[in-house]
């Protein structure tokens, strides 16, 4: 008898070709053998955290540029002054966007890492 021979199988609902009981596929067709797995409670939450952050990164930022538009009176600013607001407002959005790209790499790993294996 063969290590082969002594594994337990089942056959493949498609071709009902001989196949180890755990495998995802038949080697012969490629019919799936089980369902897939769908994401745990861990990757539901990765996944929410993911979009959640994208929602609160959406919303710094307009709130961000709305607020320099609404407390800036370019009218009765000097030269200096409003290059100061346009140098501020600059950093200040690569500094949210900065941020987002971080959060996003970090949460987006946390959800690719627990998504469910095939």
């Amino acid at each position: 008898m063969t290590e082969r021979d002594s594994m337990p199988s089942i056959p493949c609902p498609n071709c009902q070709t001989s196949v180890s009981d755990k495998a995802a596929t038949c080697p012969n067709c490629g019919e799936p053998l089980r369902k897939p797995k769908g994401r745990g409670c861990l990757g539901a939450g990765a996944l929410i955290l993911f979009w959640l952050w994208q929602a609160a990164m959406i919303a710094w930022l307009i709130s961000y540029l709305a607020d320099i538009g609404t407390t800036v009176d370019m009218a009765t600013m000097s030269e200096a002054e409003k290059a100061g607001v346009g140098l501020g407002a600059t950093i200040g959005i690569g500094l949210v966007l900065g941020v987002w790209a971080v959060g996003s790499v970090i949460f987006g790993l946390m959800a690719l890492l627990t998504r469910s294996r095939r």
